[in-house]
């Protein structure tokens, strides 16, 4: 292998280490219950009940994301409906009153931007490799 290349997977080694580190360390933001609730409701065919997320493949992944965990949708309050919780309330119900637990739900729902990361990472080396050669890239 040679010098460039080698920088190369160093580089993008720590950028992988660096973002793996921030989702699992890292607490929950403000809107990201909202955002990790969608996963679900998007493969159920519902995303309307909370709000659309334009384009939509970020919250089919987040969903397929979170498949392995089986997490049930929960249930609006008493006296409330679905469509009128506000979505960070509902992402807050589906995270803390779900069966599974809070912090293996919001870390498989973060998987998905570390992989479109990585994968952008090593789109933007391809292309520059292609267009400057290896001493450009590497």
């Amino acid at each position: 292998m040679n010098r460039a290349r080698a920088t190369t997977a160093l580089l993008l080694s720590l950028f992988v280490l660096l973002i793996g580190t921030l989702i699992v360390r890292t607490g929950v933001t403000y809107d990201e219950s909202a955002y990790a609730a969608l996963g679900p409701l998007y493969l159920q065919g519902r995303p309307g009940l909370l709000v659309r997320e334009y384009p939509p493949l970020p919250s089919y992944l987040r969903g397929v994301a979170l498949l392995p965990l089986n997490p049930s949708l929960p249930s609006p309050p008493a006296g409330r409906e679905q469509e009128a919780l506000n979505p960070n309330d509902y992402g807050q119900l589906f995270l803390f009153t779900n069966r599974a637990s809070p912090t293996a739900l919001l870390q498989a729902a973060r998987l998905p931007t570390l992989a479109i990361a990585i994968l952008l990472a090593l789109v933007v080396w391809l292309w520059g490799n292609t267009l400057g050669g290896a001493a450009t890239a590497g």
